[in-house]
């Protein structure tokens, strides 16, 4: 227990052991329930969790610290995750058409889905002492690509957000709300058969639509539209039962998702072919739950309407037809089903992976030299330093020396490169061999400087509006060097 609290390698795993298992039995508790004829089982992953929690930090850094120090500080930390997305979802890219043909649709669309627990990875106990791998970006280019990334982020989500509101806006500008009895008893025994018979759900006529879909992210904003068109009852049985089911699962919420994970990584062409795999595995698995238990001619009708219904894909919607390059899969699907494995087990071993390469992956920012924050122009001078040394005697190790050369100190520190990593990790303040306090005076000590043998740790006075932060060197700290630039006569104990 005190390394699961101390956040230690056991810590992370056994977080990750646990999620991942209760994934795995929510997975294969639906399909168990899907399988046996129940379409109560709602969606497993909830689609909001990334988005709410990256939006609440951006926001209360906003209000706390103001748009510059936002962007700076806080957008960079979301460079991983761009990363981890892509990487994440080109090998689900190119592991599609298997995982297709022997996991089951409710899997993949799950396994599309896992992402949105990408915080977990990051905030997960057991941060990493350091990244395995580092991607180094030079100071002029770290200054402006968290403004460039954020605004080609707002751009993205504002556009899908905008485009989703106008969609919304004009099907029910061009509607009329249906009152045939006809259709309305069809519609609640469709509703009573997928669990939704308790909530306030209306139809539409709109002439702005072409195919049969529903929208709204919230339960109080969902509707169902219909075009102008007389379906048959047979007709609005299917349709309404593919409808149900995509509100059932959460589906426009996914989209949503679909869109926010584009506009993460709106810089990388591969996410949109990896969206357009999503959407394809959320419309295959609504069509596997509609036409579960039907026959063979039930199936025929089901394929025949949605060959004859159009594509329109546009908002957080969830519509009956297909475009033409999933349309061939699905069909086949729908016409040829085959039992395939619940895939409960993969889901939860790339939730493991996941959470266990949280923070293995990093962008290091450039923020100048060691000599541009050991030495300013506000009035402080360095008066002396204060070493802390393993190998020397007990009486000995914590020891403070005068400056001897204090210019060649400051050339050698001026080719000593810092850099601040986008992600948190544990650095390590003990068992390091050796480190160096800078003090400084300028009547009274003014801040704390650290050099530890691979990072600078800057620890502010309290009563600061600054929080203490680490800075990484691009090279080891040369224990001798240093002690070549001061004054060994003159050296006295130091508290350290």
């Amino acid at each position: 227990m005190k390394n699961l609290l101390l956040g230690g390698f056991e810590g992370r795993l056994f977080f990750a052991l646990l999620l991942s298992f209760a994934l795995s039995v929510s997975l294969t508790d639906r399909q168990v329930k899907d399988r046996s004829g129940s379409l109560l089982s709602g969606a497993v992953l909830n689609s909001w969790d990334l988005p709410l929690l990256m939006g609440l930090l951006l926001a209360l850094s906003f209000f706390l610290e103001g748009i510059v120090s936002t962007v700076q500080v806080i957008v960079p930390s979301f460079f991983s995750i761009t990363i981890y997305i892509s990487i994440y979802y080109a090998l689900l890219i190119s592991f599609t058409s298997a995982l297709r043909k022997y996991i089951s649709p409710a899997s993949t669309t799950v396994l599309w889905m896992i992402p949105n627990y990408l915080y977990f990875a990051f905030f997960a106990p057991g941060l990493f002492k350091k990244p395995l791998f580092s991607v180094k970006i030079n100071r002029t280019f770290s200054d402006l690509l968290p403004w460039i990334y954020v605004a080609g982020f707002l751009v993205f989500l504002i556009f899908k957000i905008t485009s989703h509101i106008i969609f919304r806006h004009n099907i029910l500008k061009n509607s009329s709300l249906i009152e045939d009895e006809a259709i309305l008893k069809v519609f609640e025994e469709e509703k009573e058969e997928t669990g939704l018979a308790g909530l306030n759900i209306n139809i539409y006529n709109s002439s702005e639509i072409k195919t049969p879909l529903s929208i709204g992210l919230f339960k109080r904003t969902v509707f169902v539209a219909l075009p102008s068109y007389n379906y048959s009852t047979d007709e609005l049985h299917l349709i309404f039962r593919h409808e149900l089911v995509h509100i059932s699962r959460k589906d426009s919420l996914n989209k949503f998702f679909i869109a926010f994970c584009q506009a993460l990584c709106w810089f990388n062409p591969l996410i949109y072919a990896a969206m357009k795999k999503c959407s394809e595995d959320i419309e295959m698995n609504c069509d596997e739950l509609t036409m579960r238990g039907e026959n063979l001619q039930r199936r025929k009708d089901y394929a025949t309407l949605i060959l004859n219904s159009s594509v329109d894909e546009r908002g957080f919607s969830s519509c009956l037809s297909a475009s033409a390059k999933s349309l061939k899969l699905r069909l086949k699907n729908i016409l040829n089903p085959k039992k395939r494995y619940i895939g409960s087990s993969l889901a939860a071993f790339m939730m493991f992976l996941l959470i266990m390469a949280g923070g293995s992956f990093t962008f290091a920012l450039e923020k100048g030299t060691a000599k541009e924050y050991l030495y300013t122009d506000d009035g402080r001078f360095l008066n002396s330093v204060s070493v802390y040394d393993e190998d020397a005697s007990p009486k000995e190790r914590y020891m403070m020396y005068p400056l001897k050369d204090a210019d060649a100190l400051e050339n050698y520190l001026s080719e000593i490169k810092l850099y601040k990593y986008t992600d948190l990790y544990r650095y390590e303040k003990n068992d390091v061999g050796y480190k160096f306090a800078f003090n400084y005076f300028d009547g009274e000590k003014l801040l704390g400087l650290t050099l530890y043998p691979e990072y600078l740790h800057i620890k502010y006075p309290k009563g600061s509006d600054l929080a203490g932060e680490y800075l990484v060197f691009d090279e080891k700290i040369d224990k001798n060097a240093v002690l070549g630039f001061l004054d060994t006569n003159g050296r006295t104990v130091s508290a350290f």
